[in-house]
């Protein structure tokens, strides 16, 4: 059970068109979902990069509100920060530089 005990992989998003069809045998459990589309493989190379965090495309980072995109912290002087919460990196994605963006930010619910 020690494998089970962390969160050993990564999150990734990205948004876009993406076809899903049912693939297999007729039958009983022989028939799975198979996602395919840019959108489904930028994300898992996203999440390739990280372990434990979730990490966004750059145009779903684009379209990101303010409330998800920046927290606020105090800074010495008592006065209210406004801190990005997402890290900008690079992952290769057809033999180029793709920019993308990962958190280990969390939110609270109250």
């Amino acid at each position: 059970m020690e494998t089970y005990t962390s969160v050993n992989f990564g999150i990734g998003i990205d948004h876009g068109k993406i076809l899903c069809a049912k693939v297999g045998i007729s039958g009983a459990n022989n028939r799975d979902l198979v996602w395919i589309g840019n959108a489904v493989n930028k994300s898992v190379k996203i999440g390739d990069k990280l372990h434990g965090n979730i990490g966004i495309s750059s145009l779903v980072y684009s379209n990101l509100e303010d409330d998800v995109k920046y927290s606020t912290k105090k800074d010495f002087y008592g006065n209210d920060e406004k801190v990005n919460m997402w890290a900008h990196s690079y992952h290769d994605y057809n033999g180029e530089q793709e920019p993308y963006y990962s958190t280990t930010y969390h939110w609270t619910i109250s």
